[in-house]
């Protein structure tokens, strides 16, 4: 795989000014160093970065995101930190060391204090985070939660979509003050059985949920990357039977879609990775979310096609033609399933939501002939401790 070393500016401070020299092999990083002014060349941005003095500055390096850190690509400690040191920048930097460490971050958080937090990870620590911080708070104040998303993982879909697309011109963004803090739209799918999980990014049912266990649970795609997504797509198109009845309705009694379908999920923002957007006209930012799905009708080579499209397709493209279905939806919502069997494999029942990974005969224990409902729900702001906002140049 060959490898691309990029030179970028990063910041100017008094009587110095820094660069980043990143190696890029595919879409992963492997080395980070950081350059001073007598190694750089062109004009380099200011500092202009304003941090609420009162706000607690935390960096969240989720370690085994994307491909790993290694000595070389340690953004925090190449980068980050020798900056942050000659600003004189009071922060916490926390590196995750398991599975649990980003929730028990979570449960550490006060409810009562205002947060800066930038994540060194992909999507799903981020969710790992909103869904474990405390969720009431002692005083009558809503505290804010700024979160700053440095795309270190795989595919990093909200990084991606508000335009934070490299780890150099997000800090750079956050330093040179050209980030602003927007509000960060939340929903929540309520499983049968009763469990409730936020997400931001995408819930899914048949192809994209499978993927996604495929690729975390076998050891062959691990530290490979976005580009594990493409290798096992082969694999399931080959091997699955893509075919699940549900229904979505509205709460207000309106049929949304009723198909069988081989690839069936809500999406909230246009990009899943970098140069893949399946859902055109998404705006992470807005009150709204997408429904798409690809019927089971499709061939798998109809199917593969119409995924793959996400490659072609730009912002605000429309989406349509058979076996398709997309659709906007801004007021919750359930999701009708046929109630599994045992005989029925296992991979009919996993969904994905924001890359945490479930199975619904896990998370249910209704009777067979009883309806498999779950029910996704429009946040508001106040119902959290926190105003969630994140940092994006739109």
């Amino acid at each position: 795989m060959t490898t691309r070393v990029l030179v970028e500016p990063l910041v100017s401070l008094e009587k110095c000014s820094f660069s980043v020299e990143s190696a890029l092999a595919g879409t992963s990083y492997s080395a980070f160093r950081l350059l001073t002014d007598a190694d750089s060349d062109g004009e380099v941005p200011r500092c202009e970065i304003s941090i609420d003095s009162d706000a607690s500055l935390v960096v969240i390096d989720s370690v085994a995101s994307g491909v790993g850190r290694t000595p070389q690509s340690d953004f925090y400690k190449l980068v980050m930190e020798p900056v942050f040191n000659r600003l004189s920048i009071a922060h916490r930097y926390y590196k995750t060391d398991s599975a649990a460490s980003i929730a028990e971050f979570a449960k550490e958080i006060d409810p009562d204090k205002d947060y800066t937090l930038i994540f060194l990870s992909g999507d799903t620590s981020i969710s790992e985070l909103l869904n474990n911080i405390p969720n009431t708070s002692a005083t009558t104040r809503q505290r804010t939660l700024n979160v700053l998303t440095v795309p270190l993982g795989s595919a990093n879909a909200l990084a991606n979509s508000i335009g934070c697309t490299s780890p150099v011109s997000t800090f750079r963004g956050f330093l040179n003050g050209s980030l602003k803090p927007q509000t960060l739209p939340l929903y929540e799918v309520q499983f049968p059985g009763g469990m409730r999980t936020l997400f931001f990014i995408i819930f899914s049912i048949g192809f994209h949920a499978n993927l996604l266990h495929l690729c975390t649970n076998d050891p062959r795609y691990s530290n490979m990357g976005v580009e594990r997504f493409r290798l096992a797509s082969t694999e399931i198109l080959d091997n699955y039977d893509l075919d699940i009845p549900l229904t979505v309705e509205t709460c207000s009694g309106t049929t949304i879609t009723s198909n069988n379908f081989a690839y069936f999920a809500i999406i909230n923002p246009p990009n899943l990775e970098q140069t893949y957007i399946p859902s055109p006209k998404s705006d992470v930012l807005k009150r709204q979310l997408h429904i798409l799905g690809y019927t089971s009708e499709l061939t798998s080579e109809e199917l593969t096609v119409d995924i793959l499209k996400g490659y072609e397709l730009r912002r605000e493209d429309s989406l349509s033609g058979p076996g398709i279905v997309y659709e906007p939806i801004e007021e919750d919502f359930e999701i009708v399933l046929q109630p599994s069997s045992e005989e029925q494999p296992t991979y009919k029942s996993e969904v994905c939501c924001d890359g945490l990974l479930y199975n619904l005969r896990d998370l249910s224990e209704l009777s067979p002939d009883s309806k498999n409902i779950i029910r996704v729900s429009f946040l508001d702001s106040n119902d959290l401790a926190f105003d969630v906002n994140i940092f994006t140049n739109q």
